[in-house]
């Protein structure tokens, strides 16, 4: 290739010109050429080629440290939320059981009973929302006879 470049030179000729320009280009100028890079410019690629090493290797240890916390970190964020979660629906559930008991003094039995089904919809043990439910019913059921 070297010999092509070089007699490319000699004849002037464009078109071979160009063609050993474009190898060149493929290849590696400094090699058809005959030309060594500068000893600072291979440091500095060896320098580079180092801290890209270097980088690579901290962010494998840096994500096996990762990986080795992500379960610990999981669970705490499964307890968090949970907690979380449940806090909201304890709140719910008492402001529900309240907002029925105050229909129900107020002698509201039909909507009453609607909060306490929405109370049981988000705590279906809540055994304090079952019997009030059966007690509005039977209320209601002592209205309807009376009329």
């Amino acid at each position: 290739m070297k010999l092509l470049f070089n007699k490319a030179m000699q004849l002037s000729n464009v078109h071979i010109l160009i063609l050993a320009v474009i190898i060149c280009c493929i290849t590696g100028c400094a090699e058809i050429m005959g030309i060594q890079p500068q000893p600072n410019i291979q440091q500095e690629n060896a320098n580079l080629k180092k801290q890209v090493a270097d980088l690579e290797a901290s962010l494998k240890k840096t994500k096996l440290k990762i990986d080795d916390m992500s379960d610990e970190l999981e669970l705490l964020n499964n307890i968090v939320s949970n907690k979380s979660v449940q806090e909201c629906l304890e709140k719910e559930a008492d402001r529900l059981y309240m907002r029925g008991m105050q229909l129900y003094l107020a002698d509201n039995f039909t909507e009453a009973i609607t909060a306490w089904k929405d109370l049981l919809k988000v705590d279906p043990e809540h055994e304090n929302a079952k019997i009030y439910i059966d007690r509005a019913r039977r209320k209601l059921k002592g209205i309807q006879k009376l009329k």
